[in-house]
């Protein structure tokens, strides 16, 4: 009697391992969540600047998407999952667009919006609403509204987040900050009370048009250090974004998430990169077709929608 318990006990002790290692197995693959960069989109776009892409090859990207059923997640629904357990979609998968170009709201957010998929779109405080340069008035390229940003947002669709005020700098090297991470020479006290001043300006200006925070930071030129990632968690971010290569886990990794750069890249291209990432094999339909426009009008009838 003694050693059939014994041997219960002992195979209770082998399994219940393997199932618990099971369980955390499963639930990883739900916070290995992939995340997509964008910049600009452009119609008829045929030059090699790595931020901006074809509205055609936006278009395409987001019917494979579709066609392949990953579905778009906000950051908040994920945190709604991991906070108070509700469901997430098979597949999800996070579009994100930094800089607030006004493409996003008069090219992308339609064609976002007749496909019912959700983006974050990180602004730059200062270029909201913008054409040109506050100091010396050169040109920039155009930026979208706070009224469009609330029109995005009231689809439940867009979420409006922080990619700084004014940290969107280059620098130099010697008297002007790098993005956010600053000088060599400079003490941390300098470098947070700069970051804590800048997003008290974004904040302000987000909760003043929008009625809510920004939770997600993204990070101009995907620069940070130790300290950055430490600042922004202080001043209450749940994400900071980065532009690193790959996908990251949101159950264990908070600052500088890896994103999937979009470029000025194809959309067959852009979408082997996505499922290369995920160890899923790179076969797309109708990839044999090269006719763009017939392969557009293919994935619209294969989703049932004509954009």
């Amino acid at each position: 009697m003694r050693r059939k318990i014994f041997l219960i006990l002992s195979l209770i002790a082998i399994v219940i391992p393997i199932f618990s290692m099971k369980m955390s197995s499963d639930a990883s693959k739900e916070d290995r969540i992939p995340i997509l960069l964008y910049h600009d989109i452009r119609d008829n776009y045929e030059g090699n600047n790595p931020i901006v892409l074809d509205t055609n090859n936006f278009k395409e990207g987001l019917l494979y998407l579709k066609a392949l059923n990953y579905n778009p997640i906000s950051f908040y629904d994920y945190l709604d999952y991991k906070e108070m357990g509700k469901e997430l979609p098979e597949n999800p998968i996070i579009l994100t667009f930094d800089d607030g170009y006004h493409s996003n709201y008069d090219i992308a957010y339609p064609i976002l919006k007749a496909l019912d998929m959700k983006a974050s779109f990180g602004i730059i405080g200062w270029s909201v609403g913008k054409d040109t340069q506050v100091i010396g008035n050169n040109p920039i390229i155009k930026h979208f509204s706070w009224e469009e940003a609330r029109e995005m947002e009231e689809s439940g669709l867009i979420s409006i987040e922080s990619h700084s005020y004014d940290l969107h700098n280059i620098g130099n090297g010697r008297n002007e900050s790098n993005g956010v991470i600053g000088l060599y020479w400079e003490k941390e006290e300098k470098i947070k009370d700069r970051i804590v001043n800048d997003d008290f300006l974004i904040q302000k200006e987000i909760y003043e048009n929008l009625g809510h925070s920004s939770k997600i930071f993204t990070y101009p030129f995907g620069l940070r250090t130790d300290l950055t990632d430490s600042i922004y968690s202080e001043l209450g971010y749940e994400f900071t974004l980065g532009t690193d290569h790959g996908i990251s886990d949101l159950s264990k990794e908070k600052n500088n998430l890896k994103r999937i750069n979009s470029y000025n890249l194809e959309a067959r291209s852009f979408i082997k990169l996505i499922l290369k990432a995920e160890g899923k094999p790179e076969n797309l339909p109708f990839e044999e077709i090269e006719d763009q426009n017939t392969r557009i009008k293919m994935l619209e009838d294969l989703v049932g929608i004509d954009l």
